[in-house]
């Protein structure tokens, strides 16, 4: 039950990326990087830090799981409905 808990948060997260997103996952900021250009540790702005480009990476990371999302569930949508159909073709054919 756990499990089922944590993956719906993150689906849930995931699919509400735009509402909870503070910024725009690409939009690169000057003073996200420290003054030798190294990428910010979390704080109060950027709650996961920044990236070598000065990106917002909580931002990133709830836009990029909608891309995981929607693999996993185009995978799996493919295998059931290809073993569906071999398994139709197989009892039809008999074995």
């Amino acid at each position: 039950m756990a499990g089922l808990v944590v993956i719906a948060v993150f689906a849930v997260a995931a699919l509400a990326a735009p509402l909870l997103a503070p910024y725009d996952p690409s939009e690169q900021f000057f003073d996200g990087l420290t003054l030798e250009g190294s990428p910010l540790p979390p704080n109060e702005r950027f709650w996961f830090g920044t990236d070598t480009n000065g990106r917002d990476q909580f931002s990133r990371l709830l836009y990029g799981a909608q891309t995981s999302l929607l693999i996993g569930i185009v995978a799996n949508g493919l295998a059931v409905a290809l073993g569906t159909a071999l398994g139709l073709i197989a009892g039809y054919m008999r074995g």
